[in-house]
């Protein structure tokens, strides 16, 4: 799991709660920094702070979108405004959660986005 953010305090809440929920997060603390490990690594799941800014959670799922990133993008945001959750999931986030947003309704996320697709996976028949 790759944690991105800014916000010190938004990092470390992440950082010591999801290894309790059987992740193990990586945090980075740029925008910059989360698109290079994108280029590198596909992610169970990907946990962006909505920034200082709109542009700064933009930069990550226009680089995952144009890359046809396979790891599914969360953004946590701290306005109720329905048109930015629109807008971050037009630009390829699978959910858009408010701030603070626990744990347990990430995994509750993850449960309702992700589990359909490893189960999809697992009825495919194998190459034997």
């Amino acid at each position: 799991m790759l944690i991105v953010g800014d916000d010190p305090k938004f990092l470390e809440y992440y950082r010591r709660n999801f290894p309790e929920q059987a992740f193990v997060p990586l945090t980075v603390s740029t925008y910059d920094a989360a698109v290079g490990f994108l280029r590198l690594y596909i992610f169970d799941l990907v946990v962006v702070d909505e920034g200082n800014g709109r542009l700064s959670y933009r930069s990550v799922l226009e680089f995952a979108r144009g890359l046809g990133h396979p790891s599914p993008i969360v953004v946590i945001s701290r306005t109720h405004e329905m048109d930015f959750r629109q807008e971050a999931m037009r630009l390829g986030a699978v959910d858009c959660l408010q701030a603070p947003a626990s744990p347990q309704e990430i995994v509750s996320m993850i449960d309702q986005h992700l589990r359909p697709i490893e189960q999809d996976m697992e009825s495919i028949p194998s190459g034997s």
